[in-house]
C-alpha cells in the first residue's frame, strides 16, 4: 500500500491495491485462529467417561445399611449382594432420609450415577422410600484388608462419580468442600497414571469425617488408616490427623 493511497472511508472506496493488502492480513489471520484453536483443543485431557441419568429415576428393591455410609445393598440372580451408594437431591447427603432404618427391606427411587470402572451410586428421589415385602439379600459383613497408606486427593464422591466433570482438582474444590459440608461421602482418589482406586472415608470409629477435613480437599494428601472391604465399595477408616497435606 503506498502513501498516495490513503483515502477517508466513509468518502470513497479504498483503492484496489489496499483492499488486496487487506484481504491477505485478513485471511492469514483468519488460518492463524483456525490452527491455535485446533492446537489448543488437541492439547486439553479428554474428561473421563462419567455418567449421570439426570430425570430418568429407576425403581430398586433392596435393604438399607446405614454403615458406614448410606447405601441400598441389592442382589440378582447373576451377582452377590451389593452395595450402592445413597447420596441426596443436590449437596446433600442421604443419611437423613434413611435414618432409623437400617437393616429394613425397602423399594425406592434413584437417579443412577456411574463414572467409568467405579460403582454405582443413587441420588435418592424424596419421599420415594417404602417397606417391600420383596425378600432381600442380608447386610454384607465388612471385610478387613490391614493398614493401607496412601497418597491422593480427597473428592465429593457424587460429583467425581458423574455428576460434575471434571469432578476432581483446583477447578472443583469449591464445590467439593460445598457437597462434603452437606453430607456427600468423601472419598480418596488414588491415581498412578495407570490404575485409578476410589476409597470412601470415615474416621477411626466408622463415622462420618466431613466436617474435620474440609481444610484438605482437592489437595494432594497422605492419608494412613485402616482399609475394609463393604461389598463393591473399600472403606478407610482414618483419623483426621492421620490426613495430611502435602507440600507441592
Amino acid at each position: 500500500m503506498s502513501d498516495n493511497e490513503f483515502y477517508i472511508g466513509h468518502e470513497e472506496k479504498a483503492p484496489p491495491a489496499t483492499v488486496r493488502f487487506l484481504r491477505t492480513r485478513i485471511g492469514l489471520l483468519l488460518i492463524i485462529a483456525v490452527v491455535l484453536g485446533a492446537g489448543l483443543a488437541a492439547m486439553q485431557s479428554d474428561f473421563y467417561p462419567a455418567f449421570f441419568d439426570f430425570g430418568n429415576p429407576l425403581t430398586f428393591t433392596g435393604r438399607l445399611d446405614e454403615d458406614p455410609v448410606p447405601a441400598l445393598v441389592v442382589s440378582n440372580s447373576a451377582t452377590p449382594p451389593q452395595n450402592v451408594v445413597l447420596v441426596g437431591i443436590g449437596k446433600h447427603g442421604a443419611g437423613p432420609s434413611i435414618s432409623g432404618r437400617h437393616g429394613q427391606t425397602v423399594e425406592l427411587q434413584g437417579t443412577r450415577i456411574k463414572r467409568e470402572n467405579s460403582k454405582l451410586m443413587l441420588e435418592l428421589v424424596p419421599g420415594s422410600i417404602r417397606p417391600s415385602e420383596v425378600e432381600a439379600p442380608p447386610l454384607p459383613q465388612p471385610e478387613p484388608l490391614g493398614e493401607w497408606t496412601l497418597v491422593g486427593e480427597i473428592v465429593d464422591s457424587k460429583c467425581y462419580l458423574g455428576v460434575m466433570n471434571p469432578g476432581e482438582g483446583k477447578v472443583h474444590k469449591a464445590c467439593a468442600i460445598n457437597c462434603i459440608r452437606g453430607g456427600i461421602p468423601p472419598a480418596l482418589r488414588i491415581n498412578n497414571g495407570e490404575r485409578e482406586l476410589l476409597l470412601l472415608l470415615v474416621n477411626s470409629l466408622g463415622e462420618p469425617i466431613n466436617d474435620q477435613i474440609l481444610d484438605r480437599i482437592a489437595v494432594p494428601v497422605r492419608v494412613s488408616g485402616e482399609v475394609e472391604r463393604h461389598g463393591w465399595w473399600l472403606v478407610m477408616k482414618a483419623d483426621p490427623s492421620n490426613i495430611r497435606r502435602l507440600r507441592r
